[in-house]
């Protein structure tokens, strides 16, 4: 009796023990929740999040605007993935597939402490796009039972370039390849007369530290004639910052003057209306000539001359060109005519002067003040017959080292006038460099006619 009344106390202890056991390992499991930031509701804390899209980085949107559908103008936020990444405890993290979903969730339980949060654009950034890629990230931290308020503002990526065709453009233009550039990405749009197509805006991520886009036109106007220029885009000073960057907004505009009537010259007209943004104004900024007008140069051989230089194959002989018996076009001509100006200390002026072999060409080069002499550097894309001139001649930027300016551009021009007279058409070169010193040359074209 006394042996199985033992064993039936023995019993009894072994089952308490085990049920203590379990108590306690239940107590640890629950402990370690809490450690965790699990069930123990003291030791979390809850967060009221609000993804919101910025198309203008200068733009304010409340959180509780934020909250709800995420959306700013025409740009929603409620496809972004949202990431919830733990920044006391590195080892937590915590990921919504859309910005909808989070919403879905109600307020979000996490253990207190630290976080990072970040939200952006579905799919990745690329260097060029069809739409506007957007991203942001915000700090904040969690307090245990205290439901806290944050907003990520995702604020724009890329910059926005756009194209557009006047009705002169397309009436005047058969066919043209239009190049976009920031040094790293190019944009590219063709387009014929028959089928001009409609640009789209394109949303590129600009390279560091850029301060211009460079427009390159190529092409053939209805008439015939080619058409290959450059110019700069700049961003002006008091913009905000020295290079263009996200949220920038440049509507480029191709235009064409057809009171340009000086055979030569291709009367191209760009206008740049730009966002800025840092600002919401739109303003028009001037565009400038591409330095050697978008070609390259043929390479010299280096020099220790600090002085400035004037080359030319044609320097001594000039340039003779035969017209056809019906005066209306030219027999033979070089490929090409170039005259290169060199100055180590940066170019300060650069004058041309032209000296017409005869009285009607005399008249056309009057109206653009070449008669007594353009400085290349003043000349004023906003005035229609400087950015005539301008197309012909591709000038240079101040401070440039070389440059070169090639004389067959002038021929059609001068083909229209005829022939000239012994002396012909005398070019005029005037260099003066950033410390004064001076160089001059003149090149001289002849014009004669085929009487067989």
């Amino acid at each position: 009796m006394f042996n199985q009344r033992k064993k039936t106390n023995m019993k009894l202890i072994n089952i308490l023990a085990t049920g203590l056991l379990a108590i306690a390992g239940l107590t640890s499991c629950e402990m370690k929740d809490e450690i965790k930031g699990g069930k123990d509701s003291s030791e979390v804390g809850y967060l009221e999040l609000g993804v919101s899209v910025d198309a203008k980085r200068n733009q304010v949107t409340k959180a509780a605007e934020s909250a709800g559908s995420g959306s700013v103008g025409s740009y929603s936020a409620d496809d972004f993935p949202v990431i919830i990444t733990g920044v006391t405890n590195s080892e937590f993290s915590k990921t919504y597939n859309t910005y909808k979903d989070l919403q879905s969730a109600g307020a979000i339980e996490l253990p207190v402490g630290n976080y990072k949060i970040e939200s952006h654009s579905a799919g990745e950034l690329k260097d060029i796009m069809d739409d506007p890629y957007f991203a942001g990230e915000t700090d904040l931290s969690i307090t245990k039972g205290v439901t806290s308020n944050a907003t990520v503002l995702c604020s724009m990526q890329n910059t926005k370039i756009s194209l557009s065709y006047t009705s002169k453009f397309l009436a005047s233009m058969a066919e043209w390849e239009i190049t976009i550039s920031d040094g790293k990405s190019i944009l590219t749009y063709k387009g014929t007369n028959d089928n001009p197509g409609t640009p789209l805006p394109k949303y590129i991520v600009v390279a560091e530290k850029t301060s211009k886009f460079v427009v390159t036109v190529a092409g053939t106007k209805i008439d015939g004639e080619k058409v290959n220029e450059s110019r700069n885009i700049t961003k002006p000073d008091g913009s905000g910052s020295a290079y263009w960057g996200p949220a920038d907004d440049l509507s480029i505009k191709m235009d064409l003057n057809e009171e340009v009537v000086v055979p030569g010259i291709s009367g191209i007209i760009i206008t740049v209306d730009v966002t800025f943004a840092e600002s919401e104004e739109t303003v028009e900024i001037d565009v400038t000539p591409e330095e050697g007008g978008g070609t390259t140069p043929e390479p010299e051989e280096p020099s220790t001359e600090t002085d400035p230089s004037i080359t030319s194959e044609y320097l001594d002989n000039g340039i003779t060109l035969t017209l056809s018996k019906d005066g209306n076009e030219i027999e033979s001509a070089p490929e090409s005519a170039k005259v290169y100006v060199t100055a180590p200390n940066g170019i300060n002026s650069l004058i041309i002067k032209i000296i017409a072999g005869n009285d009607k060409f005399q008249n056309a080069i009057a109206a653009m003040g070449l008669d007594k002499g353009r400085d290349l550097l003043t000349l004023n894309s906003s005035d229609q017959l400087d950015n005539a001139l301008i197309g012909l001649v591709n000038p240079p930027s101040k401070g440039a080292t070389d440059y070169s300016l090639d004389i067959k551009n002038f021929f059609k021009m001068m083909t229209e006038f005829k022939k000239t007279n012994e002396s012909g058409h005398q070019f005029e070169i005037t260099v003066k460099d950033s410390k004064g010193k001076i160089k001059s040359d003149t090149l001289k074209v002849v014009i004669n006619q085929a009487t067989e």
